[in-house]
């Protein structure tokens, strides 16, 4: 049977780690095989373990685990939301690589103090790390699945024994942050509701954060950006991971990006070199996402 044409691009990228036989691209060759294999290590370690491990080393070192259901979507009980996937991992990392870089005007620009929110959260694994890596900050864990919201409230509640005042609302302290998990269907208005209820009727979202969302087989893009629309204030930054993955009735990042524009929200896709070394591959896209005041109708991604 033939290769496909267009092959999967961790496979394409083994493939040119290998083509580089001159001595010219040794060097080359060694460095971009290290990190495909390292690649293909972090994707499948842990893929079927109950408990997932998470390090995060910046600024102080953190370990912990969330649980996880890799047959929720089979025995329709969690969906696909229970599980820790690949693309999740990208966005954790790219936020500890922004804190890592001291000095940079990342470092500036998220140093704590911050209304964030995540957007299909599934089992809480970005809204814990943004708890830990954003110091002092108020964290809305939220999802559309009731049964995934409560996967996710576990999680948090496993980081902390200390609760809020609220704790009906469902807020833990994690460490100097404090998360709300709750369920949002996105572009409903309740999660701003939420965010004023416990900050203030002037709060706005500063950071937004959707791991792998933009997935038509499964969730719809429309409300996605409804969401982001919703959510989103003059100076609001929101980062999504994007897998590839065959859909054959449209491009999922085109429609995103063209419907994204008619909002006046800016995609731009943040290059692999900017990422974490490790965690950022071809085949999941990191976007960030902005009002556009410049507004065209065009996006560039």
């Amino acid at each position: 049977m033939p290769l496909p044409s267009n092959p999967h691009p961790i496979v394409s990228a083994f493939s040119k780690s290998l083509q580089l036989n001159d001595s010219k691209h040794k060097g080359e060759k060694k460095t971009g095989l290290q990190k495909t294999i390292q690649v293909l290590g972090w994707r499948n370690r842990h893929s079927q373990a109950e408990n997932y491990p998470i390090e995060i080393k910046s600024p102080k070192e953190y370990n912990f685990q969330v649980k996880q259901f890799q047959r929720g979507e089979v025995e329709e009980t969690y969906g696909t939301g229970a599980t820790v996937w690949p693309a999740a991992l990208v966005l954790v990392k790219y936020l500890e690589h922004l804190v890592s870089q001291e000095g940079s005007t990342a470092i500036k620009t998220f140093d704590g103090h911050m209304n964030i929110a995540d957007f299909g959260a599934g089992t809480g694994v970005t809204s814990i790390a943004a708890a830990l890596l954003f110091p002092r900050s108020f964290v809305l864990c939220t999802d559309g699945s009731d049964v995934v919201v409560e996967l996710a409230k576990e999680n948090v509640k496993n980081m902390s024994s200390k609760k809020c005042e609220k704790e009906e609302d469902d807020i833990v302290q994690v460490e100097s942050s404090n998360i709300l998990t709750t369920k949002y269907w996105w572009g409903d208005g309740s999660l701003l509701v939420a965010l004023k209820k416990n900050k203030g009727s002037g709060a706005k979202f500063n950071v937004i954060l959707v791991a792998d969302c933009v997935l038509p087989k499964l969730y719809p893009i429309i409300p996605l950006i409804d969401g982001l629309d919703e959510c989103m204030s003059e100076t609001s930054v929101a980062f999504c991971t994007y897998e590839h993955r065959y859909y054959p009735e449209y491009d999922p990042k085109v429609y995103f990006c063209h419907h994204a524009a008619k909002r006046g929200l800016k995609v731009e896709q943040i290059p692999t070199a900017h990422q974490h070394p490790i965690y950022s591959v071809d085949d999941i896209e990191l976007w960030k996402i902005t009002r556009d005041h410049d507004h065209d109708g065009e996006n560039i991604c």
